[in-house]
């Protein structure tokens, strides 16, 4: 008989203790459900306001689970004995999963009642979300989290979901030959012509290349996601690391050329060192990740894609701006896309480190 795995938590700041959690589940069961107390039943469990809302939990979650399910109650039982209830309909043997940092945890006695057995999980020593709340610097923000979250799902749904299937669709009519890690390569090598283009004052044609590095940086993983769907093989954690490394070389190059051209807006100069320093500090830390040989990294998220799509149209929006010097209204709109890349590339850094915790 198959069995079922459920554990409940709030994972507010996910971190590796919980990631080391499913992964002690996955060894013990062959489907995974996990329980996510919405913010309300949290504040009341523990009279601390979680960092992150209950979707971005649950996504976080889902990521590692066959299912999930919000608990809004203090007391999951009845939450869990919905669960437990329908998956022994579905032919599972249930078992139940919790941290042994806390053994008299609520709802144990439905399941002792119910004859679920209890697994115990050994406390990651040194993580905790309470530890990561009291780090001003991996909860930093420059936007509101509720205005990030919404900018986050507009991008993935009217963006990068719409040019991913656009772009899949064209990657299925190119042969076999041109690999994703080719494609990157060419994606990298446009900052050759776009330094060249801003340098010497061609702007509008500097805007067109940012462009098309931006659709090829695109295109990389559509020839990826291609190629995995005619099982050909390729090592996707070198192919993801050098995407990450090109994306980081372009931009950099491109803020340093910006940075150094000296009619651009001071406030733009300060934003763009800000931001040059966070790839270069991301470029150490995506590096150590590649090369450890700990446990396998947290899934990404989207605010690295939305970090690297912002920054591209800035600069294109920045290039366009400096063609027409008397449309000031675009430089400001260039500046809000850095700002906004800023934030999602401190978000992207702040999940790489909590992932050490």
């Amino acid at each position: 008989m198959s069995r079922a795995v459920i554990s409940v938590g709030c994972f507010d700041l996910f971190h590796r203790g919980h990631v080391a959690l499913f992964s002690h589940m996955r060894q013990h069961g062959d489907y995974i459900c996990v329980g996510v107390h919405d913010s309300q039943s949290m504040f009341r469990n523990k009279q601390v306001r979680p960092f992150e809302s209950t979707r971005v939990r649950a996504n976080n979650a889902k990521k590692y689970a066959d299912e999930i399910f919000i608990v809004k109650e203090c007391n999951p039982a009845s939450a869990v004995a919905a669960q437990v209830e329908k998956l022994r309909k579905q032919g599972f043997e249930v078992a139940y999963m919790r941290g042994d940092d806390w053994k008299d945890f609520p709802g144990r006695d439905f399941l002792e009642s119910a004859n679920v057995p209890i697994i115990w999980h050994s406390y990651t020593k040194g993580v905790s979300s309470t530890n990561l709340r009291a780090n001003f610097w991996l909860r930093f923000r420059l936007i509101p989290r509720k205005v990030a979250t919404k900018t986050l799902e507009l991008h993935e749904n009217f963006v990068y979901k719409p040019l991913r299937i656009g772009l899949e669709r064209f990657a299925d009519h190119l042969p076999d030959c041109l690999s994703p890690n080719f494609v990157t390569f060419l994606s990298l090598l446009t900052v050759v012509p776009c330094v060249m283009l801003f340098s010497s004052g061609n702007f509008l044609l500097c805007a067109l290349f940012v462009f098309i590095h931006d659709m090829l940086d695109r295109l990389d993983g559509a020839v990826a996601g291609c190629w995995a769907r005619r099982g050909i093989k390729r090592d996707g954690r070198f192919g993801a690391y050098l995407d990450a490394m090109c994306d980081k070389c372009f931009g950099g190059a491109m803020l340093l050329t910006t940075f150094f051209y000296s009619q651009t807006h001071p406030l733009w100069t300060f934003v763009c060192l800000v931001k040059f320093m966070l790839h270069m500090t991301l470029a150490v830390v995506r590096t150590q990740d590649y090369f450890s040989t700990g446990p396998a990294a947290i899934a990404a998220s989207g605010e690295g894609k939305l970090a690297t799509c912002s920054e591209n149209f800035s600069l294109l929006i920045l290039s366009i701006s400096l063609s027409a010097r008397e449309l000031f209204p675009l430089f400001v709109v260039a500046l809000g896309f850095e700002i906004l890349s800023i934030d999602m590339a401190l978000k992207s850094l702040q999940v790489k480190l909590k992932s050490r915790y």
